[in-house]
């Protein structure tokens, strides 16, 4: 009798773990939904532009909220064209940030040659061209050239914009 009494406390006892872990699991999931999620890039590439396209390509995936971008280029490009285009993305990243109208942390900003790729996910129309029109004041733009996705637009890769 001992031993039927062992197994049924074995049994229950093991599927209220199986239930807790389940329960846990569904939690996670369900808040990972609703953040979201990082995408890492790290290694390296041979040009700025292969750099940019990683990162807009990464930005496709649904559900990434935040890029952490650190591919390196091996381009031998001059010191002085790299010290503006990184003055320029400064420049940006600052202006973003402190316009209390945009949501900065949705944004990558990148320069190449002053032409600057913006990259990310836009709350809204105005927040995106409010985004855009500070790139396009900043002294030594070229171009912007903007890879911002509206947040509730379906993805290029997304059934819903395939039957469109």
């Amino acid at each position: 009798m001992d031993a039927v009494e062992g197994w049924w406390d074995d049994f229950f006892w093991g599927s209220l773990v199986v239930v807790e872990l389940f329960v846990v699991a569904l939690i996670l999931t369900i808040l990972f939904g609703l953040i979201g999620a990082a995408a890492k890039l790290s290694g390296i590439v041979p040009t700025p532009v292969e750099r940019i396209e990683a990162v807009r390509l990464a930005w496709q995936a649904d559900g990434i909220t935040e890029m952490i971008n650190e591919l390196q280029v091996t381009d031998d490009s001059g010191v002085v064209d790299y010290a503006k285009d990184i003055w320029i993305s400064a420049q940006l990243k600052t202006m973003l940030l402190f316009d209390k109208q945009i949501h900065a942390t949705n944004y990558n900003v990148e320069t190449v040659n002053g032409s600057v790729y913006m990259i990310g996910t836009a709350r809204d129309v105005p927040e995106l061209e409010r985004a855009t029109n500070h790139a396009r004041t900043i002294k030594g733009v070229r171009n912007v050239i903007s890879h911002v996705r509206l947040k509730n637009a379906p993805s290029v890769n997304s059934p819903a914009s395939a039957t469109q």
